[in-house]
């Protein structure tokens, strides 16, 4: 057991998961410890799933292991197998570590994990679904051409995820940190919502975002190019250096509450967007750059900028001050 709270108490230092996790995983660890052999519960080891499968070959082809279904496994590395056409399913993970899991044509569905360290992650045509992770630590995970769907993110850090021709969607991430994240090529989300987040260096680029709900959470060094957003709703937001570059935004609601509303908009740019049924509320703004727009029923509530440059649409209806059939200002 001490060696287990040693490897904890480096995780910590590394900062691959923060002070808090590490106490949760240290009481973890001494209720295990009290318990008597005879009662204690006797998971699967990943070890000795990987143990089982070291005769296959690192591309091993339609695999379907029954031992990758079905396990509840606790305080243990993993090392699934690399092939195409398996199922990693209904296994509940607790305190443990995975990583170079590669799913080709395969399915990872149905898994409750929590309080582990799932790392280099990769899925090409294939799917992560109905799986709910909390507490854990996720990185250097790439989706190609594959399915992200009902999925349940709580109390977690992403970091280094790429979104590649893929769909995420009817997915939630409560209280999560998300860091150097990139949605690109024709990649679709929607139906998905962040609450209580923390998303840093963000890129969506050529993807659809559809059905999208932020609340209560933080935006910044993000860039948005090429994309179209339809029901966007962000509400008691802060963004911070972020730009949306040759967009379309249609059906968006952005708003900041009497208690964010210093902290609405910082160094926000909309450059060449296309703007349709849109309200702005109490995002006070700061250093807006609105160039060339396209408007269509948009509507500015309690404005307030700092150093503007407006180009387009008559100036945006002379910075907010006129109001027309499809612009208005409040």
């Amino acid at each position: 057991m001490k060696e287990e709270i040693q490897k904890v108490l480096q995780m910590v230092k590394e900062n691959k998961i923060s002070e808090a996790q590490g106490a949760d995983l240290i009481s973890e660890l001494s209720q295990v410890n009290q318990e008597t052999d005879e009662h204690r519960a006797k998971p699967w080891s990943f070890r000795s799933i990987g143990e089982q499968f070291i005769k296959f070959s690192n591309d091993v082809e339609g695999l379907y292991a029954s031992d990758l279904k079905d396990n509840n496994m606790s305080m243990s590395r993993v090392q699934i197998p690399k092939g195409d056409r398996f199922q990693f399913k209904n296994n509940t993970i607790r305190m443990s570590s995975m990583d170079q899991m590669i799913l080709d044509d395969s399915d990872f569905m149905r898994n409750t994990i929590s309080k582990s360290n799932l790392q280099a992650f990769k899925v090409t045509r294939g799917s992560i679904q109905n799986c709910e992770l909390s507490a854990s630590n996720l990185e250097h995970w790439q989706i190609d051409d594959g399915h992200f769907d009902t999925v349940e993110v709580h109390s977690s850090h992403l970091k280094k995820v790429e979104i590649t021709s893929s769909n995420v969607t009817n997915s939630h991430f409560t209280a999560a940190s998300v860091k150097d994240l990139m949605i690109r090529d024709r990649s679709d989300l929607s139906a998905c919502s962040f609450e209580g987040a923390q998303l840093s260096h963000l890129e969506v680029s050529t993807s659809t975002l559809k059905g999208m709900e932020l609340q209560a959470s933080r935006l910044q060094h993000i860039r948005f190019m090429n994309t179209t957003t339809d029901q966007l709703v962000a509400r008691f937001m802060r963004l911070d250096h972020t730009s949306f570059e040759n967009c379309r935004l249609s059906d968006v609601l952005f708003t900041a509450s009497e208690g964010w509303r210093k902290v609405g908009f910082e160094q926000v740019k909309f450059e060449n967007v296309k703007l349709n049924k849109a309200l702005f509320g109490e995002c006070d703004w700061k250093r807006v750059t609105i160039k060339n727009v396209d408007l269509s029923e948009i509507r500015v509530m309690n404005q307030k900028l700092t150093d503007v440059t407006i180009d387009g649409n008559a100036e945006f209806c002379k910075v907010f001050g006129i109001v027309s059939n499809s612009v208005a200002a409040v």
